[in-house]
């Protein structure tokens, strides 16, 4: 009983240790979690703020024009920052430290910390934020986060500073313990070389934060005394010479660490009170165990032969849980031989019980363990000590299995090792379990990882011909410019839509793919014609005195007709050219075309920067880049190779790299050669069904549209070549219209409208009026619609946006006919 409630007692100080080093450990990982996140919430915070239009633009027309209202508006728009997240100022900094704007009406003067860090982040040109310091003026504690404001031409002009009080939005954070507690607190402190610096008061010191540097041997390293149980948990001696249980942790993202401490004496309070009563209930049994031993000792004789009794029963049940547990037992003796084995051991490793014995368990290695493994085994068999590990080893059918595995010495009277006893449970479903589910995590993470990057990527990418289009939009509607600053500026705005739409049609091409709603279109195409057509497209791309472009076509003019899908490879050689020359910046680019094997070959080779071979086999991966982060020269979303392999595929082809860093790359699509014989071939062509009833010189268009934008820019491309207008708003208007007036030449259908769609006005329509030109104008644009139309009985498919050439073409050849 003496011997139990020891053991109980020391049973439940393990195991209240062990809870405390867990409760200790998840307060410090979650209150390090929650600094870590203030911190990039900060950063986050004045990076959105410095990129906002109304700050740009008012500060911009402030510097340019010294204009007083800019000023304001700024100083207005602070303010609603500084109460929505609790900022302390807000200040405009020159570089050199000037304080060009500052929401407070006496502003301190510039901390150095702070104007070392302005010319850090005006180099950079990039967020960044000051450490924690003490105001010589105020003697209080700041922290800023800083971001560069940047002009029309993206550079810095400017630093904004937001201005934090620790006080109020970082201790608060440190300091509340999640349970009531006399003795627990968190102290967060960084190094400057071997000594530390406390950023926060102390409950038994005070007035140290950021005044007084200590050695680290002094304060903090003789509490670091790792238990060996729960990670960055330690005992020792705090700084005020008290017992203490310790977390230690780095503040990620942060040049701060933070260390939770709480004294042991409170940790270990329960166990204390506990021990108390264990220690009265073991008094109190051992005297009536002193008062009961002359009763046991009349009964001796009688005891002895019910122990023997017992000690013979207990044998057969030991012998018998041997023989019937699930777990692998065989006893070897002194060398190792084996001498038993259990019928667990026999099912799983194949060997029978004669075949076993009298072997060593040499029969069982695999190989996968060094002969240090072993050595380190013997080593502690011998001291006398047991070894537990996990065995890889082979069944008598060759496959391998995990086990865990114990052995154990066991000793003779006189303290000599007589015998070894093996036990061990096979874990093989387990580590393969856990292995798949490491194999997964880590795809899952790779994946998160490139999502992230690309959604960073993409908003970029938007927001960048957005801000073009927006900015420049504004600055076409103000007075007084001159028409060569108004043809810059539509200049600007409808490159800046092009770049936009390219990157919408990227994203739409990667949704209809993941979707599997791409289908192959295969129809004539003269492959030389194709190849020609691109090059001169790309060549007026280039500057010709730093690239040269060229164009190889090996095909005979009998060999250029194929059954291709044409309007994929233009996709994917345009993609491969459009990388060429983004990443060439002198040198040459060359398009190829020819035949091998059966198959029609493009290669597009250039002299450009080339792709380090670990990305050789996955940059046709989605949103993968070589180049990632904020420090990208180059610009794209990440997407054209990905659809050019998914096209390619759809093709039955492949697509290659070869490519060396700093001296070019090479790829090659290959696609399955299906040559046509133009003898037997009718082209064919849509031929508009329409007799116009019209005898007007003026076509009488039918335009239905909900959107009054999208009427008025079509009305305008219509009023100035000639077509006459009717505008509806829905289809059951179209309908009505078209019934009743009869010299109607041509209908606009927009397929998406109230009341009734697109799709079923025409329907109806072409019933009634089978010869009337219907043509379907969506903004969907997606594989499907333009079948789905032409399905209902559309005689053509345009989709949104779309050019006024591309509109007036279209009509021309149905008006003509």
């Amino acid at each position: 009983m003496l011997c139990s409630g020891v053991f109980y007692y020391f049973h439940l100080e393990k195991k209240t240790r062990q809870s405390k080093y867990l409760e200790l450990q998840a307060v410090g990982n979650m209150k390090a979690e929650q600094i870590s996140e203030w911190y990039q919430d900060e950063l986050a915070d004045v990076f959105l703020v410095s990129g906002e239009y109304i700050v740009l633009e008012n500060i911009r027309d402030w510097f340019l024009k010294q204009n007083q209202k800019s000023k304001d508006k700024l100083l207005d728009h602070f303010s609603s920052v500084i109460n929505q997240h609790g900022l302390n100022e807000i200040l405009i900094m020159s570089r050199s430290g000037g304080i060009l704007l500052s929401t407070s009406e006496t502003p301190l003067s510039p901390d150095s910390v702070l104007i070392n860090s302005l010319d850090v982040a005006f180099q950079a040109d990039s967020t960044l934020s000051t450490d924690l310091y003490l105001n010589r003026e105020n003697q209080k504690i700041y922290i800023d986060f800083i971001a560069p404001l940047l002009d029309s031409r993206d550079k810095p002009i400017a630093l904004l500073v937001f201005r934090v009080d620790p006080e109020k939005e970082l201790y608060p954070k440190i300091e509340q313990w999640p349970n009531k507690s006399r003795t627990a607190e968190s102290m967060m402190f960084r190094t400057e070389g071997d000594s530390i610096l406390f950023m926060n008061e102390l409950k038994r010191l005070k007035q140290l934060a950021l005044r007084k540097r200590i050695s680290f041997a002094k304060t903090i390293q003789p509490s670091l005394h790792p238990v060996g149980v729960v990670e960055n948990v330690s005992e020792g001696i705090d700084y005020s010479g008290n017992q203490t249980l310790s977390h230690y942790t780095p503040i990620a993202s942060t040049p701060w660490f933070l260390i939770s401490k709480i004294d042991i004496k409170e940790a270990y309070q329960g166990v204390t009170n506990q021990a108390i009563i264990i220690v009265s209930l073991i008094l109190l049994i051992v005297l009536s165990f002193g008062l009961s031993l002359m009763l046991i000792y009349t009964r001796r004789q009688r005891s002895v032969y019910r122990s023997l009794f017992s000690a013979d029963q207990e044998l057969k049940k030991l012998s018998s849980v041997v023989q019937q547990t699930a777990d692998m037992v065989f006893i070897t003796n002194k060398t190792g031989i084996v001498e038993y084995a259990n019928p667990a051991f026999e099912a799983l490793t194949g060997y029978t019980k004669e075949e076993i014995v009298g072997q060593t368990p040499r029969i069982l290695k695999s190989g996968e363990h060094d002969g240090f493994f072993y050595q380190q085994l013997w080593k502690i068999l011998l001291s006398g000590k047991s070894f537990n590990g996990v065995f890889i080893n082979r069944k008598k059918s060759g496959e391998l299995y995990y086990e865990d595995k114990t052995i154990s010495p066991l000793f003779s009277d006189e303290g000599e090792i007589v015998q070894y006893v093996s036990t061990g449970r096979d874990i093989t479903s387990q580590i393969y379990l856990e292995n798949d589910l490491l194999r997964a995590k880590e795809k899952a993470e790779e994946s998160d990882r490139l999502k992230t990057a690309f959604l960073n990527n993409i908003s970029h990418e938007v927001r960048t011909p957005l801000n073009g289009i927006m900015g420049f939009s504004y600055l076409l509607a103000e007075p007084g410019i001159s028409d060569i600053q108004r043809q810059e500026y539509i200049r600007v705005i409808l490159q800046s839509s092009n770049q936009l739409l390219s990157i919408i049609t990227s994203i739409i091409q990667i949704a209809t793919i993941e979707a599997g709603q791409e289908k192959l279109e295969e129809i004539h195409c003269n492959i030389s014609q194709l190849t020609r057509d691109l090059f001169s497209q790309f060549v007026s791309r280039v500057d010709p005195n730093k690239i040269q472009i060229s164009c190889h076509d090996s095909l005979k003019p009998d060999q250029s007709n194929v059954m291709i899908d044409k309007a994929k490879l233009i996709q994917v050689l345009s993609n491969l050219m459009d990388n060429a020359v983004k990443f060439t910046e002198k040198g040459e680019i060359t398009l190829s075309v020819f035949l091998a094997n059966g198959n029609i070959k493009f290669s597009v080779e250039d002299t450009g920067v080339g792709i380090p071979p670990e990305y050789h086999k996955v940059i046709f991966d989605r949103f993968r880049q070589v180049e990632t982060g904020d420090a990208r020269r180059y610009g794209g979303n990440g997407l054209g190779l990905s659809v050019s392999r998914a096209y390619v595929d759809l093709m039955g082809g492949s697509i290659s790299v070869s490519s060396v860093p700093d001296q070019g790359s090479r790829f090659e699509v290959t696609i399955p050669y299906k040559p046509v014989d133009l003898s037997g071939i009718h082209e064919k062509t849509r031929k508009p069904e329409s007799q116009n009833t019209n005898t007007s010189t003026s076509p009488t268009l039918l335009i239905a549209e909900d959107q009054e934008n999208n009427f008025l820019l079509i009305n305008e491309i219509l009023k100035t070549s000639g077509y006459q207008v009717i505008h509806v708003l829905n289809g059951a208007e179209a309908v009505e219209v078209c019934r009743k007036n009869r010299r109607i030449d041509l209908v606009l259908m927009d397929m998406k409208m109230p009341v009734m769609d697109g799709y079923e006005a025409t329907t109806v329509i072409k019933k009634e009026r089978p010869d009337l030109p219907v043509i379907a104008v969506t903004a969907f644009a997606l594989r499907g619609d333009r079948e789905r139309a032409m399905k209902v009985g559309c005689n053509d498919y345009i989709s949104k946006p779309f050019r006024k050439k591309e509109l007036l073409d279209l009509l021309e050849r149905y008006i003509k006919n």
